[in-house]
């Protein structure tokens, strides 16, 4: 099957002289799910805004669905491919919340009862209905997220690009935005340094770094590549790092760990050995916890179950890694 989405040798400079991407190649196939990595400035955000025809390269070539991103094209594409930007105080700008969901059918030509039925279906799927008829910047910010999510959601777009899905949201606005992003069926690309998100949702990780792409492999190879990782400061390697110091082992399915024993039991049982948490492992990134408890999560490649846990152990007192 072709891929979708092609970008071919494309370079960009900003006017100030920036240089945001050289001599990127890349290729992504429909229905695949891709995260970009990589350290701030590395061009992730400008690639995204490049792919939608926002910004022109100055060299080389995109295409999306098979044709070139050219101006005879570019309704027809924005049609099919949204973005949600990192801010979703950029994306809502209507006077409530129901009319910025309106907006772009309505702009595609559905009116009436269709128009009706497709924006509640919309705010319906992202637990907004019944604040249809708030202004927007009095939502909360995880609420804003999913706003601005809908607001692509009801494009019935066949490819989103999303950037910082989870930036600045608790455990519980994240956990529902995985889940809508998880009901997508279409092509996803993220821009994220959330592991958690990352292999949550994707599939394929690629990796930039100077506004050239360094790294284009399955998820979980990135996740055993401790060099890449820890060369562009991906905090996944320091959480590494630090349950290996506190005798964490990470599990896959039942299988048998490099200890030799078998992992916890599962259901009720198992979460019923779960210690303390201030913060889960997937996210300690800048903090010391006190004590560490058992994190599950799913291998989107694999369609495995993950467990990383560990004793009750309280490290409050002890020299921690986590600084």
């Amino acid at each position: 099957m072709p891929p979708i989405i092609t970008a071919e040798n494309v370079s960009f400079t900003y006017p100030d002289g920036t240089r945001a991407l050289t001599e990127l190649t890349l290729a992504v196939s429909r229905d695949e799910r891709v995260v970009l990595f990589g350290p701030n400035g590395s061009g992730k955000s400008s690639l995204l805004q490049l792919l939608l025809g926002f910004m022109v390269p100055d060299e080389g070539r995109i295409s999306l669905f098979g044709h070139p991103l050219d101006v005879s094209h570019l309704a027809s594409m924005r049609e099919r491919v949204g973005l949600v930007f990192q801010n979703p105080d950029d994306q809502l700008f209507c006077p409530t919340l129901l009319e910025d969901v309106a907006f772009g059918p309505r702009n595609l030509g559905i009116k009436g009862q269709s128009l009706s039925g497709v924006v509640r279906e919309t705010l319906e799927m992202v637990d907004l209905w019944e604040k249809r008829d708030k202004e927007p910047y009095r939502l909360s910010w995880g609420e804003k997220k999913r706003a601005a999510l809908a607001t692509i959601l009801a494009m019935k777009p066949e490819v989103i690009l999303f950037d910082e899905p989870s930036a600045h949201l608790d455990a519980t606005s994240k956990g529902q935005l995985i889940s809508l992003l998880r009901e997508f069926r279409g092509t996803l690309i993220l821009v994220t340094q959330d592991l958690y998100v990352a292999t949550s949702l994707c599939q394929r990780a690629l990796v930039l770094n100077n506004g050239r792409l360094v790294h284009d492999s399955p998820m979980d190879d990135l996740l055993h590549n401790s060099d890449t990782l820890s060369s562009l400061g991906i905090p996944f390697f320091e959480m590494c790092s630090l349950c290996t110091t506190y005798g964490w082992h990470k599990w896959e399915g039942t299988a048998e760990a490099a200890s030799g024993r078998n992992p916890p039991a599962g259901g009720s049982e198992a979460r019923g050995q779960r210690s303390e948490v201030s913060r889960t492992a997937l996210s300690l990134t800048s903090s010391s916890p006190n004590s560490l408890a058992e994190q599950e999560y799913c291998s989107p490649t694999s369609g495995s179950s993950h467990i990383i846990y560990t004793k009750n152990v309280d490290i409050s007192h002890q020299d921690s890694h986590a600084d």
